[in-house]
């Protein structure tokens, strides 16, 4: 991914989140075992690629990307989830409510991720505008839906300036009682301003 975004960046341009997604998928549909034997594996994607007071961001999958700014989180993807797709069905009428309802059993079924071979929901910007003192963060699914929004801006808002608390706060809440168990992780960008330049923490 970084490899995509330095060229891009390198020719004068933004890298499209669409065409990066695109690559990368097809990269994942080529992997091969030992044996020459495609790999048939996946994984979803949430990429951030920052120049300047400017960055790009990509998501394909159920792992979220936030932007936490002035002590707000805001999610800037949604998860692609079967679920989204039911309900973009259900609003152009090509559900009816009881087939939705008998679908959305299966819900959290995943619809898009690399290796997939072709990506039908694909979020992204690029030339996203930040500013001193935002805070990006990467997490998957396990992490968001353990934390949950309110959970997770509690957390960023806990960060002290150099971000260096961060494993030991996300431990302390996922240690909490009636918390489940599944993939956790996180990584969160820091952006300041420092005597007139510009640098990622």
């Amino acid at each position: 991914f970084m490899e995509l975004c330095g060229k891009t960046l390198s020719e004068g341009n933004w890298p499209d989140p669409e065409t990066a997604a695109g690559i990368l998928d097809r990269k994942v549909v080529s992997l091969t075992d030992r044996d020459g034997l495609p790999l048939d594996g996946g994984t979803t994607l949430t990429g951030v690629c920052i120049q300047g007071n400017r960055a790009m961001w990509v998501a394909a999958g159920d792992s979220r990307i936030g932007l936490f700014r002035e002590g707000r989180l805001g999610w800037l993807n949604r998860p692609h989830r079967y679920r989204l797709m039911l309900k973009e069905a259900l609003q152009a009428g090509a559900v009816s409510m009881e087939e939705y309802q008998a679908e959305i059993i299966r819900g959290s079924a995943l619809v898009s991720y690399l290796g997939r071979g072709e990506l039908p929901y694909i979020d992204g910007e690029a030339g996203f505008r930040l500013l001193p003192g935002d805070r990006m963060i990467l997490c998957s699914d396990g992490f968001w839906e353990l934390l949950g929004r309110q959970g997770t801006e509690e957390l960023l808002g806990k960060l002290d300036p150099e971000l260096s608390n961060l494993a030991e706060l996300a431990t302390e809440c996922m240690e909490r009682p009636g918390r489940g168990r599944d993939n956790a992780s996180a990584v969160v960008i820091g952006y300041e301003l420092f005597q007139e330049r510009e640098r990622v923490r």
